[in-house]
């Protein structure tokens, strides 16, 4: 499959400009989106009842969108995967202290419908009016790479041409007091964003490179999380480095990145 655009919001900014390496040393402090650029998505999409995690989810499918050439036009046979360990658990959250706290005709059905995962999803198919296939995916271990895998089998059946693949990830309570909570699981903050991959089954947009998956058995001594490379397995970490590895291979034509996962841990290779 082929990576024919790229789209990402995160503490940085909107934009590939602003992607970074995520290293547990960021100079970061504050892994949060900032208000305003969430605020301009929602303007611009009339997404006046969206929550935060759908806003977030947007801003990065719009730009692989249009990083590819498919602007203010519908995108026929074309299917949304959502990868997100959390999902919208602010939101949750939000409609389950609702519960607690008011009877049940007083709580608003908006939270709730919005707590449904694949709420977001449906808004990106709404808006971009991208006509295909929809699901989202939750987990803890490996969930980047089964988002991957799962778009390889979706264009590779020819269920779909193309794939907008999109990592998200929202902070909130939970998300934020995860490391001191649980440290062996999440040794590091957890960063707030998401990337959208727009992928294809032939060369299209801007081509920027092809992309392989390979799942291996693990031989010997099980991988360290805590290594220097833990930080691509971050659950968000894996659709930034993806989107860093594409981008830099932008101007090598004949590039395939090769994604191998090895006891729920990714690793990268290039090949040209």
């Amino acid at each position: 499959m082929f990576i024919s655009g790229i789209g990402s919001i995160s503490a940085r900014g909107i934009g590939t400009a602003n992607l970074e390496a995520m290293k547990q040393d960021s100079e970061i402090q504050d892994r949060s989106i900032n208000k305003d650029a969430l605020l301009s998505v929602k303007n611009r999409y009339d997404l006046r009842r969206a929550d935060r995690y759908t806003a977030i989810v947007m801003a990065s499918a719009v730009q692989a969108c249009a990083d590819a050439g498919f602007t203010d036009c519908a995108m026929a046979d074309t299917g949304i995967i959502i990868a997100s360990a959390f999902g919208p658990h602010r939101t949750t959250f939000a409609f389950l202290n609702d519960i607690l706290d008011y009877p049940e005709d007083q709580v608003l059905p908006t939270t709730f419908s919005h707590s449904v995962h694949n709420a977001a999803a449906s808004y990106v198919a709404s808006s971009l009016q991208i006509r295909g296939p929809t699901i989202s995916l939750t987990g803890f271990e490996d969930i980047w790479f089964d988002a991957l895998e799962l778009s390889d089998v979706f264009l590779n059946s020819g269920c779909c041409q193309r794939i907008l693949l999109i990592g998200a990830e929202e902070l909130a309570i939970l998300t934020q007091s995860l490391p001191s909570i649980l440290p062996d699981s999440f040794p590091c903050k957890l960063l707030e964003g998401s990337v959208a991959l727009l992928l294809s089954s032939t060369p299209e947009g801007k081509n920027y490179t092809a992309i392989s998956c390979h799942r291996k058995p693990a031989c010997g001594e099980k991988p360290d999380r805590h290594s220097s490379d833990a930080a691509a397995n971050d659950f968000l970490g894996g659709a930034f480095h993806t989107a860093l590895k594409a981008l830099a291979s932008g101007n090598q034509a004949g590039t395939t990145i090769s994604i191998d996962s090895i006891s729920g841990l990714i690793t990268f290779y290039k090949t040209v």
